[in-house]
């Protein structure tokens, strides 16, 4: 097998948001790509953060493998990228727009259509999002059919500019646009189901997320605690519209596609890095273990007339980890997929309704975070850092201790409102899930940290998430789950 690939790829959108079909967002060129191939609904990221989850796409290995383990650390120099894989094997690799594979120059294994002036990151991509595009339509339209087989990334920014908004009022309050008659209520999605959450969170995410001295983005946070319903649902409103655009620019690509003649030997892989919490959890960007951060649209679909199948068809049984991506891609464009991965390529599950299904799939969050999901359950752990100096190298079972756990009935519960984990009744899923976890980070080759800047950060978390322990020693009847009033009680904070 061996095809052209293009790579669309989003930023920050989360797969309920297009799953879900509703009235208040328009996307007719995303829902054209899944009419025209299979939708896989159980696709997860390795990391809710973008250069983790990117630098998986690129390497194949899990960011405690690479070095990537949040924004900001880089991938260690000696671990080989997918453009040089490509390269080496007689495809040509090709990029547009957003990189953020940090410490690795992505003109040193690509060949670079567009990419700014300096690195895209974050914002503006209601300006970087054209440029992507129309750098992309031109290699499109003036590459031959007979040449040797490309991969195309096409990387948009957007619907990231979501941040921008939430930055741009971490001093202030968003204007209330239904009081002053800019948008009508009708027009303004319902706040979700699972708004409120159950505070039995484990330790990393209660630090680093919630509250105003939360270590990611807690000026936004502390706004955010003061909005009301409609401010809550306007932001919802504003992230459709980051949608919307780009999937305009989307549509663009795909004619250019269709023009060029290139449509029966291209297979499209559409996806996204992570997703956006969106005021489920009443949480704002990733950085959480919830399914609306880490559960991310995948795609793989044709405009021409050969398939995998029937078009159109949904797969919600299949997990699919962001580490399968390399996999998959060199296995579209008949490379040989490099040995020693984790992931593995999800092309026999295209074509067949016999393939063999993960049996979980494995994230990581915030360096100290961890979570397992199988078809029914999520388990999400955490480690205690050890406050010696051996916190630079990535944390596991063998290594550290474990801290607070959730656990979470995906069927019965799918909004994860009720963390199980301190019920009794559940606790041979939490066993069955501690043995998996660790044959799991067995298998990862986690290696110690060497960037200074990465080193400080795991540092500086690990010291906020010792103080928060010691300053809550209550934590630890939780920890060993012996604590009886603590089980199956239940806060539901009010709505504002």
């Amino acid at each position: 097998m061996s095809h052209n690939v293009l790579f669309i790829s989003v930023d920050q959108l989360t797969a309920a948001t297009i799953a879900n079909r509703n009235d208040c967002l328009s996307i007719p060129n995303i829902n054209s790509l899944a009419a025209n191939g299979i939708c896989f609904d159980r696709a997860y990221c390795s990391d809710p953060a973008c250069a983790p989850a990117r630098s998986t796409w690129m390497t194949g290995l899990f960011p405690s493998e690479i070095g990537t383990v949040f924004n900001g650390a880089p991938v260690f120099d000696d671990v080989v990228d997918l453009g040089s894989v490509l390269r080496g094997a007689g495809c040509r690799p090709v990029h547009a727009g957003k990189w953020h594979v940090e410490g690795r120059d992505v003109h040193d294994s690509f060949d670079v259509l567009f990419y700014g002036q300096r690195q895209i990151e974050a914002g503006a991509g209601e300006f970087y999002d054209v440029s992507t595009t129309h750098a992309a339509m031109a290699f499109l339209l003036n590459q031959a059919a007979e040449s040797a087989p490309f991969f195309l990334h096409a990387s948009y920014v957007n619907p990231h500019d979501i941040c921008e908004f939430q930055h741009s009022f971490e001093d202030k309050p968003p204007p209330e646009l239904t009081a002053l008659g800019l948008l009508d209520e009708s027009w303004l999605p319902k706040l979700p189901d699972n708004f409120n959450f159950d505070p039995r969170e484990i330790v990393s995410q209660r630090v680093m997320r919630r509250g105003g001295d939360a270590l990611i983005h807690g000026p936004i946070e502390a706004r955010l605690q003061h909005w009301n319903t409609m401010q809550w649902r306007a932001m919802t409103w504003h992230y459709h519209r980051f949608i919307e655009r780009v999937d305009t620019e989307i549509g663009l690509l795909l004619d250019a596609l269709a023009q060029s003649g290139l449509a029966d030997d291209t297979v499209i892989v559409f996806s996204s890095d992570h997703g956006e919490s969106n005021g489920h959890h009443r949480m704002f960007q990733k950085f959480t273990l919830y399914e609306e951060s880490i559960r991310v649209p995948l795609i793989i679909a044709s405009l021409g007339s050969w398939s995998f199948g029937e078009k159109g068809r949904r797969n919600d049984t299949y997990l699919v980890s962001g580490a399968d991506m390399m996999p998959t891609l060199c296995t579209l464009l008949g490379v040989a997929v490099p040995a020693g991965l984790p992931g593995r390529s999800i092309v026999p599950a295209l074509s067949q309704t016999d393939a063999a299904e993960p049996e979980t799939v494995y994230v990581e969050c915030n360096y100290w975070s961890r979570a397992l999901v199988d078809l029914r359950w999520k388990y999400v752990y955490e480690y205690m850092p050890n406050g010696d100096g051996s916190d630079a190298t990535p944390p596991r079972n063998a290594t550290h201790a474990r801290g607070l756990e959730e656990l979470y009935d995906l069927i019965a519960d799918p909004g994860e409102t009720v963390n199980l984990a301190y019920d009794r009744g559940h606790t041979a899923v939490i066993e069955r899930f501690r043995v998996r976890a660790d044959q799991v980070e067995a298998d990862r080759r986690s290696r110690p940290l060497t960037d200074p800047r990465a080193v400080e950060t795991a540092r500086r978390w690990g010291d906020a998430l010792l103080a928060y322990w010691q300053k809550h020693p209550e934590l630890d009847a939780m920890r060993s789950r012996n604590e009886a009033p603590l089980l199956n009680r239940y806060h539901s904070p009010s709505t504002p």
